[in-house]
């Protein structure tokens, strides 16, 4: 498995371990222009998700967070990454661990027009990366 997980994360910058996945840097839910974040689809018509999940890292494996990941890998971000997310929840920039502030920046997301999820399997909790 671990070489079948090295296989599909060749070519990234990031340092993986077993268990990690390369977030998608060409398609997500961000907004898309005509056709350019389509998934591709195999000779047989069928829609290919070229992401391989793996669940072997302690705690990964409940259904929470195997939900979540599968969400990554389907092209959806994090709730409080939405580009309204100021109109909903205030990110206390003090109090988050430096190096995981990016996990808090805004996106400009396609959330379809759908309410702020603050119980969203996508949302972080309210201390997520917090240094106190």
């Amino acid at each position: 498995m671990t070489t079948r997980i090295l296989t599909a994360n060749n070519g990234s910058e990031e340092i993986l371990l077993e268990g990690d996945i390369v977030a998608p840097k060409s398609r997500n839910a961000m907004n898309c222009w005509y056709n350019s974040c389509l998934w591709k689809k195999d000779s047989s018509g069928k829609v290919v998700v070229p992401y391989v999940i793996s669940l072997n890292k302690q705690g990964c494996v409940y259904s929470g967070i195997a939900h979540h990941e599968l969400n990554h890998a389907l092209g959806f971000q994090h709730e409080q990454t939405r580009s309204d997310r100021n109109s909903y929840v205030r990110i206390n920039w003090g109090n988050i661990i430096p190096q995981s502030a990016y996990n808090f920046y805004k996106h400009n997301i396609n959330h379809l027009n759908t309410p702020y999820d603050y119980s969203s399997i996508m949302h972080y909790g309210r201390d997520a990366f917090a240094i106190a």
